[in-house]
């Protein structure tokens, strides 16, 4: 819990997303370890997810996400999703509101 900020929207996963770039150069030498997400269209933070996610959970993290990023009051936002394998796939997601992500998902 040191490094990061940690938002856990499920009991069974959690985003930890890079707060500045010391963190995000930490957080990728997990990228074999976990899936991650990284805004594409605007710069901002990496983020891991620890857990398994459905395809709506995984949309679910990428709006959080992108709430850290650049593009964070823009309408939608690129992000690359790579799970641990190496597999890569785009995804384009409006930014989640600061109001409409509950405080108790925040760790």
């Amino acid at each position: 819990l040191k490094v990061g900020r940690h938002i856990r929207p499920d009991k069974h996963f959690k985003v930890i997303i890079a707060r500045e770039e010391g963190e995000a150069r930490f957080l990728q030498g997990y990228k074999k370890q976990y899936d991650t997400l990284k805004t594409t269209s605007h710069s901002g933070p990496l983020a891991l997810i620890d857990g398994q996610v459905t395809e709506q959970e995984l949309q679910l993290a990428a709006r959080i996400v992108a709430r850290y990023c650049k593009g964070r009051l823009e309408d939608s936002v690129t992000l690359d999703y790579q799970n641990k394998a190496g597999e890569i796939k785009s995804l384009s997601v409006s930014p989640m509101p600061a109001d409409e992500m509950p405080k108790n998902w925040i760790l």
